[in-house]
């Protein structure tokens, strides 16, 4: 609601001319087509038992946002998400193309001042304390986002790496902990 308020454009259009379109990040949007959402894996089941593709699995972004919302519904591609890893990473650049601007990249990855001990930055979750997003081997100013379905991915600007997972555990037959999974990956 933010971004609609400040620039008049919805989130979903606003990060693909704004983000995707100008970084190259062609397979990366909030409700996807039909010939997209065929390469999509199944996030949900619907009230008749069947798999849906191309549909954001939080039933609050896909019931009352619309599909679009910050924290949940953009499918995108491994090949996609490193191009935006490698932006944050470098500043808010990526090849010579600026979409967020030094200061703006330090606010989303830095918990706001004074609320250090939430455990949170603008978006991220900080990778310590009950975070399970990190992995050991991080340092204390990594940041991760988790998705519902098993994904995450984690930005380290003091090592300068990304660690991107996509899975979707969400239909397997054997529970697993996926917050575990996810930690041991990023270690």
């Amino acid at each position: 609601r933010i971004v609609e308020s400040v620039t008049g454009e919805s989130l979903d259009l606003y990060a693909r001319e704004h983000i995707f379109e100008p970084l190259g990040m062609s397979s990366t949007r909030f409700m996807p087509d039909a010939e997209y959402a065929a390469e999509c894996a199944p996030t949900t089941v619907d009230g008749d038992g069947r798999m849906l593709r191309g549909v954001v699995h939080d039933p609050l972004a896909r019931e009352c946002m619309g599909g679009v919302s910050g924290n949940a519904g953009l499918f995108s591609t491994l090949d996609d998400l490193a191009v935006y890893a490698a932006m944050l990473l470098n500043d808010g650049e990526w090849r010579g193309v600026r979409v967020l601007s030094p200061r703006s990249v330090e606010a989303l990855l830095t918990a706001p001042r004074g609320f250090e001990e939430w455990g949170r930055a603008l978006g991220w979750s900080r990778c310590e304390g009950y975070s399970g997003v990190g992995g050991d081997l991080l340092s204390q100013s990594a940041v991760g986002h988790t998705g519902a379905t098993g994904t995450s991915m984690v930005i380290d600007r003091e090592l300068d790496i990304a660690v991107i997972v996509l899975t979707n555990y969400r239909h397997c037959q054997e529970r697993v902990g996926v917050a575990d999974l996810r930690s041991k990956i990023a270690s």
